[in-house]
């Protein structure tokens, strides 16, 4: 296949990049969008009936995956091994282990999110204005409130 031969050089370099990055990363909302980034273009490749990256596709999920799985185990190792001494004293504020988690989880949350709909976007604005700045090429003249 010429696709095979021209790209496979390119593909094998990207694939050696990201497991480069990937040894010493330990962000894992960084991991999960890379996932998700990767669902969704294979999801179009497919529609596109573009079967060629079949391959560079499941390459890219194996190595994303275990890695993901081995940051979100190192995460709870580390919260489980937690003292109270370790995390601090006592604060009227919530604690900032609570907030870091509150904070993850709605991330992860966010990026699971179905669709590809934003927060802004299910307010049903009937003016014809837009939601946040930027707003060219509307058909509307208006100037954006100050």
């Amino acid at each position: 296949d010429s696709f095979d031969q021209l790209f496979s050089p390119t593909l094998q370099l990207l694939l050696e990049q990201v497991e480069n990055y990937l040894f010493g990363c330990y962000d894992a909302l960084c991991i999960l969008l890379m996932i998700k980034v990767t669902h969704q273009f294979r999801r179009a490749a497919q529609s596109r009936t573009i079967n060629s990256l079949n391959g560079f596709f499941d390459q890219l999920t194996q190595l994303l995956w275990p890695r993901l799985r081995t940051v979100m185990e190192l995460h709870s190792r580390s919260i489980k091994q937690a003292t109270v001494l370790s995390l601090g004293g006592v604060d009227l504020h919530a604690h900032y282990v609570s907030r870091r988690f509150a904070e993850f989880t709605c991330s992860v949350l966010l990026i699971l999110q179905k669709g590809n709909k934003t927060p802004n976007q299910n307010n049903n604005n009937n003016n014809n204005e837009p939601s946040s700045g930027g707003g060219r090429g509307n058909g509307s003249n208006k100037t954006p409130p100050p």
